[in-house]
């Protein structure tokens, strides 16, 4: 069985926390752990890196916001 990790982040935007957030995610070998990324959304004048993340692969999550 897989331990199941989950991260939460108050914005998934440039910075330290992400980047260490995504080689936590992503070098976790990966038979023995289901890691997936949960962020806020960022605001307008802040560099989204979503994007980035899913196109390494990252299982990465952010809710609607109202």
């Amino acid at each position: 069985m897989k331990v199941r990790v989950i991260r939460v982040q108050s914005r998934i935007c440039i910075g330290g926390p992400v980047l260490q957030n995504e080689i936590l995610c992503r070098d976790l070998p990966a038979d023995r752990y289901s890691s997936i990324l949960v962020g806020g959304s960022v605001d307008e004048s802040e560099y989204d890196l979503y994007s980035n993340l899913k196109a390494n692969g990252i299982d990465i999550r952010i809710p609607n916001t109202m």
